[in-house]
Parts: structure tokens; C-alpha cells; sequence
């Protein structure tokens, strides 16, 4: 299976089914026709009898594409159940979900790769067949293309208004970008990232016929995956069936149990591709309430199903007595003398606030310095001091995998270059006593006391290529956490889901925090400044040279490309606007202008090579002097 579209698709097709061998036959006679060939089909059996293999078995001896069969008895409609399944069969990185009663044009998985984007679900239409056009379709005359043609049948399906539409290229788009309200997730024509579908663990099992799909987009949503409609570009053609399952007391349990998740704020159901996975690890015990009191969600941890990208499971039980209040976790790479300063002025912390039980986990992230000697030195020397070993690069993977191994109710985020203030601890535990309200908060970041020449500073502050921050002396809202110095309440990390590993040092370069910080905002959670809790950063002269600043900012504009990538025309305005900043700053003498619209213009032109490939184009010296 190769990959395909611009982010290396890997795709897998699910399709549900159940007891309808003839529609299948349709179904599959159209994906027979996709002109996207790279992709595996997963047929998720919601307990067919043999007519449905037959009719699989014999597509399947001359599909283009490999054909998987999963199968479950047939215990009534258990579509979600069915579902999990085919997920946790599927190989590839993205999947598409069609039902069995919908036959998709050629065009539609063509449509879904190049819609495709990170953090984004793709949801598409459909068009009604009556059943006159139902029962005179045949699987020739859909290979034929019959559907796909201009005919009098149009008159005899509803919705039509989208077939005609979908033959203007301009149109099509325009009303998709125009839809009344924003798409819910469709289980007969959406998709998205295997990932993103783990992140939330699926679908609920709980459900029966009515509301799972509402349910799993909304879930998607809560986590930042926001939908993009597909309703006139890619809609698919629905054929006309009756529908004994449909029950009006399981429509009704349904609503209840929808409500009820959506009131929980629920994100990662524990109904869903965990119970498929029956050798997962116990969850916490519901009376472990101090640490998850009222949680809909189960913890994060450390399970990954291939494939995935994102880490979820559990976290071991222990002792409520020995859980600490602040669990603290740092990840490094070979900074053994700055890994040192930070240790040493923790246990200042720790030293200056003996009321507060807390705990370090430092992941070593493949160190090849005297990383590994120092923090086995330190380990032993103290209880509440836990080393990890995590040897593939990635800081976000390296935080991950400790997730895990934390029991703290406050999770605090530490950088290796940074020192804490000795009342750091004291502060973070203050201030999440004072303010019930903040979910996650931020805490100033400055630079030491021995830096004292002005010219340095003036430097540091040109090429701002050092994470600073100070928002004066008063407790405020602010719309993002960094990770040198950042604070998450457990509860809240444990409905936002773990950080993203395609992004951060060791990935992207940049944005895991950033990312993390949008998936809280959009949670319904605030992020609030704690003026008291500082952390020192170390000044790496390194860093204040023009290779780090541009490749600083090539980095910002690849991690951000992954995320949520800015339009073209956006991109091409802030690339002539950083251009103009650049001469005019220059010429007034102001650097530090003069550097922050240089940056712009280098992550708005890797933006544009990223998304066209023409960087050459674009190529941009300045002839103006260096701060």
C-alpha cells in the first residue's frame, strides 16, 4: 500500500455491512471505480450470514486493492463494537468511513486525500435514491459509471440540489465553505487521521442505532479535531432500505447517553477501543477520587496500538496516601552541567516548601553524554526521584511515555536549561488553591540575575530565539502554556488527551506546547499567568547567532504546518509583508522589528514550499546588518 496526497497517506477504507449482500455488491462495484487505487478495504461485519462472504469473497479474487474481513456474531446492532474493530484491523494512518448502503462516486476518495489536513475530520454528503432507483441499479451499471452520468434520473433523488452543484468546480466549494452550521462526523462518508481516532478511543459501545456518529465527531471536536464539510465536493449516493433495527426506546436511551457524554465533557470514552483491546491494563479504582474526581475519561498512559502516534492507556495504581500534590517532569538530551543546575535548584524547592509532597521524572531522552551517570546519582540519593529511559528522539514521545509513571494532581513541565526560584513550588501550589478556575497556567520565564550587560541583552531580546516571558506582577488570563515552565491540572490533561509526537524538539522542532494549549482552550478550560512561579533561563550564545534564529523560525513554520496551515493567500500576504517590514525596519534602525518581520518571512516562505514545492521563487537575502 503506498502512500499517497501530501502527508503521505497510507489509507484504509472501512465499510459496515450487515445481511445486505446485494447493496454490497453496489458498494463495492463503485470503490472498484476509485481513481485513488492505494488504499486497503476493511469490511467491518456486523454479523452477516454466508451470502455476504460470498459476495466479498468473489469481489475480492479481482479487486485492485487488498480486502479484509472482520467479522463479529450477529447480537443485534452493534455497529460501534463492529467499528473498533475494523479500526484496530486497519494498517494505514488515515481512514475513510462509507456505510453499505452507499455507493461512492470515483472521485470521492480522490476528494478526501486532497481535502485532508491535520486536525481536521472530513465529513461529505449524500444523495437519496429512491427505491424505484435502488432496486434497478446494478453492480454493471454502477462499474459503468451509470451514477456518475446526467440523466432524467435525477429527477427520482432527493438532495439533488448537490449533484448539480458538484459539477462546479467553483460552486461546489464555495457552498461547502458556507454550510449553515458546522458538519457533524457522518459514518456514510467522513474521515480522518488513524491518530485522531485513537485519541478519543474510538466509538462508544454503549450506543445502538442513532446518535454514536454525533457523539464521536463531538468527542472529536473536544480534542481541537474540527470538521471540514465535504457536503457538495464528494457526496455519496445512498440507496433506499428498510430499517427494522430502528427501535424508538433504544432513540431514546441514546439521546440520554449522548447528553449525558457531552455533559461529562467526555473525550477518550472508556467504552471504546480500549474494551476492544481485551489484554489493556486495569483502569484507576473508582474510589481513587482526590486524583480523578468525577472523570468521565480514563487516564493517559502508555498504551499505543500500531500505528498509532498517540500514546493512551493507564497509569498504575498506587496508594492514595503516597500520591503527591505536584508531580514534576522534565525530559533532556545530553545537558548533564544545565541538567544539574535544574536538579539542584528542585531540591531547593522541594527543600523550601517541605508541606508539599511532590515528586521529579526526568526522561532521558538518548543521552550520550554523562546524562545517564548524573541522574543515576541522583535517583538514589533521595525516594521521589524516578529516572526514564526513552531512546527514541522526540520530547513530546519522552513526556509521554512519563505520563505514565506520574501521580501527582498538578502536572508541572519543566525545560533542562532552566532553574527554579526557590519558592517555585510553594507558588504552583498557591495559586491552583487560590484559583479553582484556571485549568492550566503559565509561569514567567526570565533571564538569571548574572546577566547584566546591556549590550547582551539587547541581543537576547533582537533575536528572541530565548522562551522569556513576563506579564508583570498581577495574576491574568493568557491563551497559551510553554513548556520550560508550564503547569497542567491531571484532570484536565486527562481530557485534552497526551502531546501530539509529530511535533516539539526531536520531531517538528516546535508547537507541542501550543498544540496542548488549543486542545485546553477548546475543552472549556482557561489558562491563567502565575506571576510567582519563576524559572531562570540559561543564555546559550549558541542561540543568538543568525543559523539558530533561521533555523529557529524554519522550525516554527514546519511544526505549525503540521497543526493547522494558514491558506495560501494568507501565507503570500505575510511573506510580502514581512518583506516590506524588513526594508522599512531596517532603514528606521529598528532591530528588533527588523528581526521579527525577517522571521516572518522566513516561516511564511518554508509554509509555501512546503504546501508548493517553489522555494526557489522565494529565496530572500537582506543585505541589512546583523544586531
Amino acid at each position: 500500500m503506498r502512500a499517497v496526497g501530501r502527508f503521505g497517506l497510507r489509507l484504509s477504507v472501512i465499510v459496515t455491512t450487515y445481511n445486505s449482500p446485494r447493496a454490497l455488491a453496489l458498494v463495492l462495484a463503485g470503490l472498484a471505480r476509485q481513481t485513488v487505487r492505494d488504499f486497503e478495504l476493511v469490511l467491518a461485519d456486523d454479523g452477516s450470514g454466508p451470502e455476504t462472504k460470498a459476495v466479498l469473497d468473489s469481489f475480492a479474487r479481482t479487486a485492485p486493492f487488498p480486502v479484509r474481513h472482520v467479522w463479529q456474531p450477529d447480537e443485534g446492532f452493534r455497529k460501534c463494537a463492529i467499528l473498533n474493530k475494523a479500526i484496530l484491523a486497519a494498517t494505514g494512518n488515515y481512514l475513510v468511513f462509507f456505510d453499505g448502503d452507499c455507493v461512492a462516486p470515483s472521485h470521492t476518495l480522490a476528494v478526501h486525500v486532497r481535502a485532508a489536513q491535520p486536525r481536521r475530520y472530513l465529513t461529505g454528503g449524500k444523495v437519496l435514491l429512491s427505491q424505484e432507483l435502488t432496486d434497478r441499479l446494478t453492480a454493471e451499471s454502477v462499474a459503468r459509471g451509470d451514477l456518475e452520468r446526467i440523466g432524467v434520473w435525477w429527477g427520482g433523488v432527493q438532495k439533488r440540489r448537490r449533484l448539480i452543484v458538484g459539477r462546479v468546480p467553483g460552486l461546489r466549494y464555495l457552498f461547502d465553505r458556507n454550510v449553515k452550521r458546522p458538519p457533524g462526523w457522518r459514518g456514510e462518508n467522513s474521515s480522518t487521521f488513524a491518530d485522531y481516532v485513537h485519541l478519543v478511543a474510538g466509538f462508544d459501545e454503549r450506543f445502538t442505532y442513532g446518535l454514536e456518529d454525533a457523539d464521536f465527531g463531538h468527542r472529536l471536536q473536544a480534542v481541537g479535531i474540527m470538521p471540514r464539510s465535504l457536503r457538495y465536493t464528494a457526496p455519496v449516493f445512498h440507496l433506499e432500505h428498510p430499517r427494522p433495527y430502528v427501535r424508538p426506546e433504544d432513540c431514546v436511551a441514546n439521546q440520554a447517553l449522548y447528553n449525558a457524554n457531552r455533559a461529562a465533557r467526555m473525550t477518550m470514552t472508556p467504552h471504546g477501543l480500549f474494551r476492544a483491546k481485551p489484554s489493556r491494563p486495569a483502569l484507576y479504582p473508582a474510589d481513587n477520587a482526590d486524583v480523578h474526581a468525577g472523570q468521565s475519561t480514563p487516564p493517559l498512559g502508555t498504551w499505543q496500538h500500531p500505528g498509532s502516534g498517540i500514546s493512551l492507556g493507564v497509569v498504575p495504581y498506587t496508594d492514595r496516601a503516597a500520591v503527591p500534590a505536584v508531580s514534576v517532569l522534565v525530559a533532556t538530551r545530553n545537558r548533564a552541567a544545565l541538567l544539574a543546575e535544574l536538579l539542584r535548584s528542585l531540591a531547593a524547592a522541594q527543600a523550601a516548601a517541605p508541606a508539599v509532597a511532590s515528586e521529579i521524572v526526568v526522561v532521558d531522552n538518548g543521552s550520550g553524554d554523562e546524562t545517564p551517570t548524573l541522574l543515576d546519582r541522583w535517583a538514589a540519593s533521595s525516594l521521589g526521584r524516578v529516572v526514564l529511559r526513552h531512546e527514541r528522539p522526540g520530547k513530546a514521545r519522552a513526556l509521554n511515555s512519563a505520563l505514565s509513571q506520574t501521580r501527582g494532581a498538578l502536572l508541572a513541565f519543566l525545560d533542562d536549561d532552566v532553574q527554579v526560584a526557590p519558592n517555585w513550588l510553594g507558588a504552583i501550589t498557591a495559586f491552583f488553591a487560590a484559583h479553582a478556575e484556571y485549568g492550566a497556567a503559565m509561569g514567567r520565564v526570565l533571564l538569571p540575575a548574572t546577566v547584566t550587560d546591556a549590550l547582551l541583552i539587547e541581543r537576547i531580546r533582537a533575536y528572541a530565539t530565548l522562551p522569556l516571558f513576563d506579564r508583570g506582577q498581577a495574576v491574568c488570563d493568557w491563551p497559551e502554556v510553554y513548556g520550560c515552565n508550564m503547569v497542567v491540572r491531571r484532570s484536565v490533561m486527562d481530557r485534552t488527551g497526551a502531546f501530539d509526537e509529530r511535533l516539539g524538539p526531536g520531531a517538528s522542532g516546535f508547537g507541542e506546547d501550543l498544540d496542548l494549549s488549543r486542545r485546553i482552550r477548546e475543552a472549556g478550560f482557561r489558562i491563567g499567568y502565575m506571576p510567582d512561579a519563576i524559572a531562570y533561563h540559561d543564555v546559550d550564545p549558541d542561540r543568538l547567532t543568525m543559523q539558530h534564529f533561521r533555523e529557529r523560525h524554519l522550525r516554527l513554520a514546519r511544526s505549525s504546518f503540521l497543526v493547522k496551515p494558514d491558506g495560501t493567500w494568507t501565507t503570500v500576504r505575510r511573506f510580502l509583508d514581512g518583506l516590506l517590514g524588513c526594508a522599512w525596519f531596517g532603514l528606521l534602525g529598528d532591530t528588533r522589528r527588523h528581526m521579527r518581520a525577517r522571521g516572518r518571512v522566513i516561516r511564511s516562505r518554508e509554509i509555501l514550499r512546503l504546501r508548493w514545492g517553489f522555494s526557489s521563487i522565494l529565496d530572500y537575502t537582506s543585505a541589512s546588518r546583523r544586531p
